[in-house]
């Protein structure tokens, strides 16, 4: 129980009355003996009580005519704790944000609006940053099916626009899959957009995640899911930017320009 209660007071931020009754409480504890433990008033323990209730961390039973107070199996735990971390997602702007300590912050969006929105705003502030993409093979059929080409071409737009210099790291594949897919306006919308490009092999990246690594952030992307994770810490940034520069260094660079070019010259013959 220790192990768990560790992160249901981060998870909830409990109050000090909060956490000293729920560590004082044992199999079988009244408000009573809780009063002269914690030297706090009988009342207060009452309202204290029942909000750790609410929130399904203890319960309450009542043998011989008396009321007794207990925790929850850990099992039990696990799961309410599961089930407040979803309804601690903001309904209005779909985020959750967790602040582990001052320089990380982890903000989980879900949802179309949630993600085109951090989305745009991520971009908008990051004008000629450096941008380290490494996009799977189905991406482009995720996004295209959650959010539309319109949104695609827009996003692309505003990398170009913000001059944000753009590493990708993907595979031929998924250019000559995306131009089929996408035709002409998307061809000329993404031409210019990326100032390096990696060849991988598809058997590697057969999948239909993104991680775009700026210098103090890190986003996982998961359209498929919907979700959309924002990482911002300095030192996981560095890590990824130095395995980015790893795969880098040993894998083959292509010009998509002109393939786009050469896929653009093939369409307009047919």
């Amino acid at each position: 129980m220790t192990e768990i209660l560790s992160p249901v007071n981060d998870l909830l931020q409990l109050h000090n009355n909060e956490r000293v009754i729920l560590s004082l409480i044992d199999k079988h504890t009244t408000p009573l003996e809780l009063a002269r433990n914690s030297k706090i008033p009988r009342p207060t323990i009452y309202l204290t009580l029942e909000k750790l209730k609410a929130r399904g961390l203890i319960k309450r039973k009542k043998e011989h005519h008396k009321i007794f107070w207990i925790k929850v199996p850990d099992k039990e735990l696990q799961y309410n704790l599961q089930e407040l971390q979803k309804n601690l997602i903001s309904e209005e702007t779909g985020e959750e944000k967790i602040l582990l300590e001052e320089k990380t912050q982890i903000i989980i969006h879900r949802g179309k609006d949630s993600i085109i929105r951090a989305f745009e705003n991520i971009l908008t502030q990051s004008t000629k940053e450096r941008l380290i993409i490494i996009q799977g093979d189905d991406s482009g059929k995720a996004w295209d099916k959650n959010f539309g080409l319109e949104n695609i071409n827009r996003f692309n737009n505003i990398i170009k626009e913000q001059g944000i210099i753009t590493e990708l790291i993907t595979s031929k594949k998924c250019f000559t899959d995306q131009v089929t897919q996408f035709g002409l306006d998307w061809a000329k919308t993404y031409e210019g957009r990326s100032t390096r490009v990696q060849n991988i092999y598809s058997k590697y990246l057969s999948y239909s995640s993104q991680v775009f690594i700026f210098k103090n952030q890190v986003f996982l992307i998961s359209m498929i899911d919907k979700v959309f994770i924002e990482i911002n810490n300095e030192q996981i940034s560095k890590l990824l930017v130095s395995f980015s520069r790893f795969i880098q260094d040993h894998s083959e660079i292509f010009d998509v320009n002109m393939l786009l070019r050469e896929q653009l010259n093939k369409k307009n013959v047919v």
